[in-house]
């Protein structure tokens, strides 16, 4: 009988002994709820770079590709919808019979932005080396702009039409032989748009109407566009405007920047 009991008396103390163990196993809520806490700062933070990298991506899309090739007018390229104008009755003011009139809306286009002068950043930013002006800053770029010389190509094979006006743009001397100088020129000239128009690649689409009076289908090329605001990139332009450029002077290039 005492033993029962001493044996009883072993196992309560046991027990007792144990209790505190199985007690401190159970979790404590405080460190569960830390540790919630933590895993839900973890989700969160995790969604928001997810969120952020589909954001740089979609937005990396946007960009037009043709601007990512740096050049410092890319900051003022905005955007204008237009329509082209190309029926009967729609006269071009550009085109028609040479006048004094023509001749300056057709120089207009391209009036002081011959030589652009880009600032030392922009300088060290262009890939390809030019002309460097001192300025106060450090060196400056010359560099000019494709779109003007395109117009002034234009222009040139414009003026070559009409050599009884334009006697320097013509293309046939007065002993009918070629003049070479011209037709290097207009050679250059056609093959340098053609370039900006492959460049380009204009997808705007022309369509067709019946006329009854010309008994058939005729082309009617009001087509729409999307375009770039051309006097935005003209003031762009003639703000950096420079005229104190003599090219027969030679001076160091912006390669020795």
């Amino acid at each position: 009988m005492e033993e029962q009991q001493e044996h009883l008396l072993k196992s309560e103390t046991l027990i007792d002994d144990s209790a505190p163990s199985l007690l401190s196993r159970r979790p404590d809520s405080r460190h569960l709820h830390r540790r919630l806490h933590f895993f839900l700062l973890y989700v969160v933070n995790a969604l928001l770079v997810v969120s952020l990298m589909v954001l740089l991506v979609r937005r990396e899309k946007c960009v037009d590709p043709s601007l990512k090739t740096y050049m410092p007018a890319n900051d003022a390229v905005e955007w204008e919808e237009t329509v082209f104008i190309d029926m009967p009755g729609e006269v071009s003011p550009y085109l028609g019979t040479p006048s004094d009139e023509i001749d300056e809306l057709w120089d207009q286009l391209y009036t002081g932005t011959g030589f652009l002068l880009f600032d030392p950043e922009e300088t060290r930013r262009m890939v390809e080396p030019t002309v460097a002006i001192p300025t106060s800053g450090g060196d400056s770029g010359l560099y000019g702009m494709e779109v003007f010389h395109e117009l002034h190509c234009l222009n040139v094979l414009r003026k070559s039409l009409y050599p009884e006006r334009y006697p320097h743009y013509q293309l046939w001397n007065e002993n009918c032989t070629r003049n070479p100088n011209m037709e290097r020129h207009l050679a250059h000239c056609i093959d340098r748009l053609r370039q900006g128009v492959q460049c380009a690649g204009n997808t705007g689409t022309h369509f067709y109407f019946w006329s009854e009076e010309a008994g058939h289908w005729k082309m009617d090329m009001r087509s729409r566009h999307t375009c770039r605001n051309f006097e935005r990139l003209q003031e762009w332009a003639r703000a950096r405007d420079y005229t104190g450029f003599d090219p027969f002077v030679r001076s160091h290039s912006t390669a020795d920047m």
